[in-house]
């Protein structure tokens, strides 16, 4: 019991310089959670952005067999063999959609156009000849896709969203190494505040573990003081760090999402982070005793 007490003696003696560090824990942990959080979702996203693409190929209007080694007496029958080709174009992975009149107005109503829907539907016959059909055709392709899928027989032209998005890659990737060297300064912020107060309980324990070692106390006895107020430092900054990710942490992670329609696919921010805060922060507080220099090396006598 005395060992605790003492352990806790540099909350009696330096009480703002513990809470203060113990805020300061709290506010840097809130911090890296954030910005590792905001890391790990850009990752698949830029992934997601670099890999996937929609290819929109454009149809020739019927007019006629296509070639010898595929004839086909209608225009159903030349847009059947076009999408059996496109999807060994691009393999089984992609998604192919023939939009055509009908499903060109779908689209329209679908993205709240629907007064433009309606004055292209008053247009009967005369649509068809305005509405281009074509191919959508979504998923994660090679470079070598769009050059094949342009090379099939009844397709006028062909176009990728590829790179249509390169500037917006760049740009995410470019903001994933600042995010990561916002983190790495955080952890060094942390380690340097750590070093002054092992520093500052190195001082508020030098006497009384003088006495400890005079009266016959062993080196694990001696770490016991340290290792307390270390703790209690690192237990406090961890609640406080659990209590602001679940008040504060998780709602900003939420608005962040809403910034923008691409960072809604970022992942959504759970309550168990503020477990494993609480447990970093524990685990902080016992590693600054590493900093305690009465810990690690005898006192002076």
């Amino acid at each position: 019991m005395h060992l605790l007490k003492l352990g806790l003696r540099p909350w009696k003696l330096a009480f703002y310089s513990q809470a203060l560090s113990s805020l300061v824990v709290a506010v840097l942990l809130l911090m890296i959670a954030l910005f590792v959080w905001f890391d790990r979702g850009l990752g698949p996203l830029i992934s997601r952005m670099r890999t996937e693409q929609v290819i929109t190929a454009y149809l020739l209007p019927y007019d006629g067999p296509m070639d010898e080694s595929a004839p086909v007496a209608s225009a159903a029958a030349a847009t059947t063999l076009i999408l059996e080709k496109a999807q060994v174009a691009v393999g089984i992975a992609g998604v192919i959609r023939l939009i055509g009149p009908t499903e060109f107005l779908e689209e329209l109503r679908r993205k709240e156009y629907a007064t433009l829907a309606s004055e292209l539907e008053e247009m009967g016959s005369e649509l068809t000849s305005i509405v281009p059909r074509y191919l959508s055709i979504e998923g994660s392709f090679d470079e070598q896709a769009l050059e094949r899928v342009r090379e099939i027989p009844g397709v006028e032209s062909a176009e990728s969203s590829r790179n249509r998005f390169a500037a917006v890659v760049g740009a995410f990737a470019s903001i994933r190494w600042v995010n990561r060297a916002l983190i790495l300064g955080l952890f060094l912020a942390l380690a340097t505040g750590l070093v002054h107060l092992g520093r500052i309980n190195t001082q508020i324990h030098e006497e009384p573990l003088r006495l400890l070692r005079q009266w016959g106390a062993n080196g694990l006895l001696m770490s016991i003081p340290p290792l307390v107020s270390g703790a209690s430092v690192g237990v406090l900054g961890g609640a406080l760090a659990a209590g602001l990710w679940l008040s504060i942490g998780m709602q900003f992670a939420r608005q962040l999402k809403g910034l923008s329609p691409i960072f809604v696919n970022l992942p959504n921010p759970h309550a168990s982070t503020a477990l494993v805060l609480a447990i970093i922060g524990l685990a902080i507080g016992v590693v600054s005793t590493l900093f305690h220099s009465t810990a690690r090396s005898p006192v002076r006598t």
